[in-house]
């Protein structure tokens, strides 16, 4: 695998990891404010977050590439509301899918067919 894909897919599960915790965070942050089913869905998210970036260390691991995880940043603390926090939810999903996307392209420029199809099935 190139070089470049390689570490925008690293990139990518690191992304993933991240985005579990930016759920956490905001499951905290609803469990704290009253919002107990809110607190619950936002820990399932996070929970889903985590297991696409095993999916994709797995991946990368059966094709023999060196998985290296890199620190990933405290997610916020506060939300500034109950609806707040589905509207950055919705957004970051937003933007998960659009770098999946590219990770598709780039993978399938490369002629990296099962690495575009792991991605493909985020996209399905």
């Amino acid at each position: 695998m190139k070089k470049e894909l390689l570490e925008l897919a690293l990139d990518q599960i690191n992304f993933e990891f991240e985005s579990s915790y930016l759920y956490l965070s905001m499951s905290a942050w609803a469990q704290e404010n009253g919002y107990p089913g809110t607190a619950k869905w936002m820990e399932k998210q996070a929970e889903e977050e985590i297991s696409h970036g095993k999916k994709m260390m797995h991946f990368l691991q059966e094709v023999n590439e060196r998985v290296v995880l890199t620190p990933i940043a405290a997610g916020p603390v506060d939300f500034p509301g109950f609806m707040e926090i589905f509207k950055l939810s919705l957004e970051h999903e937003k933007k998960v899918t659009a770098r999946i996307v590219r990770l598709y392209e780039e993978a399938t420029a490369a002629k990296e067919y099962a690495l575009a199809n792991l991605y493909s099935w985020f996209i399905n």
